[in-house]
């Protein structure tokens, strides 16, 4: 409980940015500090990590809104629990929706200022492994792997693929999972290795190459699926390529 965990740990003595105490929850989630079900008191948390109950909502809300804690009212925020079978699941609906999705827009060709925001995903996510990975660094890039895929969703036609892709979002995504225990040269070698692939999915959308835009986009997000299978238990809480 947590309860339990600040009864048997010091208080933080310098405060947390949000994005730290972002990745901080998201750390005691991956790793079972908190259980799924533990109730999240922001009281609690805020004297924990030395803040006021304002930044320790927004972690809250930001962490209900990928997914990893639930929100019920007069009930608060608690751990959200998930199986292994159910992030699979959501991994290969992505697979398939954001797969199609690439090839319809390839098909019907990418707008420049699309382009340009594309580009400009994977350009600051180069400019982030040029330098330290810190909390706020692994915080951005975790913004920028997200926008990169919503980007391409929102260019399909009609909504309906957008929508649907919006709803399987709220499930945790596998590089919090994995990326949780992961060391420096770990996390850098994947964020390396996403970001090369957004980059060739990029240029067969650009180029108009559907078949092969739909098959690198199915390719890179169960390749990401394929990571969970020795990195979490049948059953646990994960945190949020």
């Amino acid at each position: 409980m947590l309860e339990e965990f600040f009864s048997n740990n010091q208080k933080t003595t310098t405060p947390l940015k949000t994005d730290e105490l972002l990745e901080a929850l998201r750390t005691m989630i991956v790793d079972g500090t908190l259980a799924p079900g533990s109730k999240l008191r922001e009281v609690d948390l805020a004297a924990q990590f030395a803040l006021s109950r304002t930044p320790v909502r927004e972690a809250l809300v930001a962490l209900e809104r990928e997914g990893m804690v639930t929100y019920a009212l007069n009930r608060g925020f608690r751990v959200r629990q998930f199986s292994r079978q159910d992030l699979y699941e959501a991994y290969e609906m992505r697979a398939l929706l954001e797969g199609y999705a690439c090839g319809v827009v390839a098909q019907q060709g990418l707008p420049y200022a699309a382009i340009a925001e594309l580009r400009g995903c994977v350009d600051a996510v180069d400019a982030l492994l040029a330098a330290d990975l810190d909390a706020h660094a692994l915080a951005q890039w975790r913004e920028l792997n997200i926008r990169f895929h919503a980007l391409l969703m929102a260019q399909a036609p009609g909504g309906l693929l957008e929508r649907t892709h919006r709803s399987i979002g709220r499930m945790p995504r596998v590089h919090d999972v994995v990326g949780a225990t992961a060391d420096q040269p770990q996390i850098r070698a994947r964020m390396q290795r996403y970001n090369e692939e957004h980059a060739r999915i990029l240029e067969a959308v650009v180029q108009r190459h559907s078949g092969r835009a739909e098959f690198l986009m199915r390719e890179h997000i169960m390749q990401a699926c394929a990571l969970l299978g020795g990195a979490m238990p049948p059953r646990v809480a994960p945190v949020t390529g």
